[in-house]
């Protein structure tokens, strides 16, 4: 799926679900590796599977 086939897949379902926030699926990845350092997921690990993102990235997620 492309970048672009994702961003209109995100943008169909909020607003099917009648979501009006502003969000973006950086708004899930981030998310999703918070939940993951939550349930103690190793750091390396969810590295992996955010790849291509850079480590300063991901290491925003363990200060915050």
């Amino acid at each position: 799926m492309t970048e672009r086939s994702a961003q209109k897949v995100f943008e169909k379902a909020l607003v099917e679900a009648d979501i009006r926030k502003q969000v973006s699926i950086h708004s899930l990845t981030h998310s999703f590796a918070t939940h993951l350092l939550e349930n103690r997921i190793d750091l390396r690990y969810i590295q992996e599977l955010l790849e291509p993102q850079s480590v300063r990235i991901t290491e925003r997620y363990t200060c915050e």
